[in-house]
């Protein structure tokens, strides 16, 4: 167990990156609703030739991207590849946290395992879920203590899990909440929070302990991003934030933002002073002027 003085150090630290996450929305958000055209706002400085299925981003900029062959590759801000992960072990490599740089996870559906690895992407913790007895895995993410959380579908439970192979805080059953057992695509712990997104059933939010908070309707959400207390995703046209703080649905809540290009795109990701849109299997790199 951590000690209070190392989780205040560690909240101290988060509370850091979260002040700095919310200087770059604010800085993005203004790129993005000025009086500029869209054009005038971003350059595009490189496209990608990536081949990618997943596309996910750090605070350091870096581009991680699960590739056709289910490799990952990773990028710098330019579009210089750093690094990859092509361990075929565990099955094909469904899904990148790169919430830390230092320590990303990478999770295989196929096995319910995942692997965290360090900045230069080798491997340094193994959890392999069915040896706990959780043996479909439908989601996983890193926490801000560098454990995990997983979703065990067969429990319909929310599950954080230590380097020990201990279950040390676990949800009620999702099914009983929510009325149906929940099939989760995407799971991400943020500001003290944890949100999972089921296609059919919404975005649920449980607090850090797995408690479950509250659902919200939107529908076939597979992946976003949390800033400063809003949820920001690409539908297909646009993107939207959502504040998941107002506790009353509305659409009043929902606002959209134009992206430049945007015929065609998979998937959008916002980092400080950059933009990445995945299209048809390539990586564009913006940069604000």
């Amino acid at each position: 167990m951590q000690s209070l003085t190392e989780k205040n150090s560690t909240y101290d630290i988060l509370k850091k990156l979260s002040l700095l996450v919310l200087c770059c929305f604010c800085f993005v958000w203004l790129s993005f609703t000025g009086n500029s055209t869209q054009n005038d706002e971003y350059k595009l400085i490189n496209t990608v030739e990536a081949s990618a299925e997943f596309m996910t981003t750090d605070k350091l900029k870096n581009i991680y991207v699960i590739n056709k062959d289910r490799f990952l590759i990773r990028y710098d801000s330019t579009g210089k590849a750093t690094g990859g992960y092509n361990d075929t072990r565990y099955g094909q490599l469904g899904f990148v946290d790169a919430t830390s740089p230092f320590n990303i996870l990478l999770f295989f559906p196929d096995f319910s395992t995942a692997v965290m690895v360090d900045n230069t992407l080798n491997a340094k913790t193994l959890y392999k879920m069915p040896s706990i007895g959780i043996n479909n895995v439908s989601a996983a993410c890193l926490s801000y203590d560098n454990y995990i959380w997983v979703f065990d579908r067969d429990e319909s439970k929310l599950k954080k899990v230590n380097r020990q192979y201990e279950v040390i805080y676990e949800s009620l059953d999702l099914s009983t909440i929510l009325g149906m057992r929940p099939n989760p695509k995407f799971l991400i712990e943020r500001e003290d929070f944890i949100f999972l997104s089921d296609p059919e059933l919404g975005l649920i939010l449980f607090d850090i302990f797995g408690n479950y908070i509250n659902s919200y309707p939107i529908m076939g959400l597979e992946t976003f991003q949390v800033f400063d207390g809003k949820i920001v995703f690409y539908d297909g046209d646009k993107m939207r934030i959502f504040n998941y703080r107002e506790q009353n649905w509305t659409d009043d809540v929902m606002h959209s933002l134009a992206v430049p290009d945007a015929g065609e795109i998979q998937d959008v990701k916002v980092e400080r002073g950059h933009l990445y849109l995945r299209k048809d299997g390539d990586v564009q790199i913006y940069r604000n002027r």
